[in-house]
Order: structure tokens, then C-alpha cells, then sequence
């Protein structure tokens, strides 16, 4: 299941950008600690193709994915 987030992201001059802050709720927020991996690929049950990141956040690994300019992660 799709969550849609907050993400406070930084960008260069060239147009590239890298999230660095997910905002969980108006009380949660997760610092992004290292990105491990960008890769154009399908979450999982979804029909579309977005922009995957692999983070480390709190060292454990998660996918933040970018698709049609909206953030979101996986959930159960």
C-alpha cells in the first residue's frame, strides 16, 4: 500500500535532487541518513514505473519512491 509523504528535498543547479528529510506526520520526522541507490523501477502491486531511492534511515535500509512529482514509501 502506498503511503504519500512529506519529503524535504535538496537541489543543484543542474536540476538533480536528493531527499534528505521524510516527514512521517506533523510529528515524525526521519532523517535520511545515506543514499545507497537511484533506480527507475515498479513498486511492488503498482502499475507504474517511478523514481526508487534506497536509503539508510536509522540504519536500516528503505525504499522512498518519486513518481508523477509525489513522494511516497510502502507500507503493510
Amino acid at each position: 500500500m502506498k503511503r504519500f509523504v512529506k519529503v524535504m528535498v535538496y537541489y543543484e543547479l543542474d536540476g538533480t535532487f536528493t531527499p534528505k528529510v521524510i516527514i512521517w506526520s506533523k510529528d515524525k520526522k526521519f532523517d535520511i541518513d545515506k543514499i545507497t541507490d537511484i533506480s527507475y523501477t515498479k513498486p511492488p502491486a503498482d502499475k507504474d514505473v517511478g523514481l526508487c531511492f534506497s536509503c539508510l534511515i536509522c540504519g536500516k535500509e528503505r525504499n522512498l519512491y518519486f513518481e508523477e512529482n509525489r513522494w511516497f514509501v510502502q507500507t503493510k
